[in-house]
C-alpha cells in the first residue's frame, strides 16, 4: 500500500475515533441529565414529606399542649372552687352565665 492509502486509513480511523467519542459524550450527557432529574425529583419528594411530617408533628404537639393546659386549668379551677364558700361559688356561676349570654 502506498503512503497516501495509509494516510487515508489513519484519517478515517481518526474520524471514527472522534465519532465514537462524540457519541459517548452525548450518551454520558443524557445519562447525567437523567440522573440529575431523578435526584431533583427525589429531593423534592423528601422535602415534601418532611414538610408534611413537620405539619403533622406540629398539630400533634399543639393538641397535646391544649390538652395539658385544659387539665391544668381544670385542676386550678377545682382548687379555687373548693376553697370558696357556697355563696361565692353560686355568684361566680351566675357571672359566668351572664358573660356567656352577653357573648351571644
Amino acid at each position: 500500500k502506498t503512503k497516501q492509502e495509509y494516510e487515508k486509513l489513519v484519517t478515517n480511523a481518526d474520524e471514527e475515533v472522534k465519532k465514537i467519542l462524540d457519541e459517548g459524550k452525548a450518551t454520558a450527557e443524557k445519562l447525567k441529565e437523567g440522573i440529575l432529574e431523578d435526584a431533583r425529583k427525589e429531593a423534592f419528594d423528601i422535602i415534601s414529606k418532611a414538610r408534611t411530617d413537620s405539619a403533622a408533628e406540629k398539630e400533634r404537639i399543639s393538641t397535646e399542649i391544649q390538652a395539658e393546659v385544659l387539665d391544668l386549668s381544670l385542676a386550678i379551677s377545682e382548687k379555687v372552687a373548693s376553697s370558696m364558700s357556697k355563696k361565692d361559688q353560686e355568684k361566680l356561676i351566675q357571672e359566668f352565665i351572664k358573660d356567656m349570654e352577653s357573648a351571644e
